[in-house]
């Protein structure tokens, strides 16, 4: 079951340039993410995608956004970048799995099956849900999280309070 506490992984994809404005303090408007489940005051982690691993840039909170312009995605404030960026760790001192790459070093169970494909977990990608294939914003359970920070001590000090 998934934990009462969550936030939002929020992809930053390859064709977004970084320098446009994704930085402390900024205001950024996710016009392609889901506005159904997000709350005011969510934590975000912006993971920066492809091409090659993926990397955590920072992090910041959901923004409230009035009800007529939610059907327009949703707004954040980047609160913290990550200086460097922290490549994604999925297993104890591994990187993420190449396509066709051994997946029985895998042992992480997520309840968000799809955080776990996009950090690179191809055994999970076949049992994705339709609606988290590709999606800009994926959910960030509390369990999920401390899995993440267990192989990523980088990101302790992000916390979903």
């Amino acid at each position: 079951m998934m934990g009462s506490a969550f936030g939002w992984v929020i992809q930053i994809y390859p064709d977004e340039s970084l320098s446009a404005g994704i930085r402390e303090g900024s205001v950024l408007a996710w016009d392609d993410a889901r506005a159904n489940g997000k709350r005011a005051g969510q934590r975000v982690l912006f993971l920066r995608t492809g091409p090659g691993p993926p990397v955590w840039w920072g992090y910041g909170r959901v923004l409230p956004q009035e009800e007529r312009w939610r059907v327009h995605g949703i707004r954040t404030v980047c609160e913290a970048i990550f200086h460097p960026p922290l490549r994604t760790v999925t297993t104890a001192g591994a990187h993420p799995l190449a396509p066709g790459e051994d997946t029985r070093r895998a042992t992480l169970t997520w309840d968000n099956r799809a955080l776990g494909a996009t950090l690179g977990l191809a055994h999970y990608q076949e049992r994705t849900p339709y609606l988290e294939i590709g999606a800009r914003d994926l959910r960030l359970t509390g369990r999920d999280l401390r899995q993440i920070q267990l192989l990523q001590p980088g990101l302790s000090a992000f916390s979903l309070a």
